[in-house]
């Protein structure tokens, strides 16, 4: 439903005109959190790694985690160009589970890596798809090149929140 629900959203934005743009991002994660979700997983699930919590993650859902402010300066890009209307998609490059998101943040951090799970594990109502992966090929079509690695973006973010500096882990 929720899938459905944002495809129709999509397809009323494309008929009120040619020019219009829709930008489909995935997995996102930035310094401000989001409102909605109490937050944003990374810092959750290392607030409970340095509280010597157990952390499990799930292993077998595959996504494209994306940096919310490589996002912005790319949307900030597309406007400036004056694309042609249509979806298109903003995401970092590459793709991974979001254990292997969570491992390499750990891994940075020099932290204990967190235990792979199913998403069985954590029981919802909400059927997830196991693979939601995205890829920028119509910007790259543009001439645009992809946005950083996930990994560079992941490390960039955590020097913006001040866990790392230089490589080193900080606020230990």
């Amino acid at each position: 439903v929720y899938a459905e629900s944002k495809h129709k959203g999509e397809k009323r934005v494309l008929a009120e005109s040619p020019r219009n743009v829709v930008v489909r991002t995935a997995s996102l994660f930035g310094a401000a959190g989001s409102s909605g979700k109490g937050g944003n997983f990374i810092e959750t699930i290392i607030k409970k790694a340095l509280a010597g919590e157990t952390v499990s993650v799930v292993d077998d859902i595959v996504m494209s985690p994306t940096y919310t402010r490589d996002m912005a300066a790319r949307i900030w890009k597309l406007i400036a160009l004056e694309i042609p209307g249509g979806i298109y998609h903003v995401v970092n490059d590459g793709h991974c589970s979001w254990h292997s998101f969570a491992a390499e943040a750990f891994g940075l951090l020099s932290l204990p890596p967190p235990k792979a799970v199913s998403s069985s594990s954590f029981p919802s109502k909400m059927k997830r798809p196991p693979y939601t992966v995205l890829a920028s090929e119509k910007l790259s079509a543009l001439g645009l090149p992809l946005l950083r690695p996930w990994r560079a973006a992941l490390r960039a973010y955590l020097v913006e929140k001040g866990h790392l500096s230089d490589g080193f882990p900080l606020n230990r």
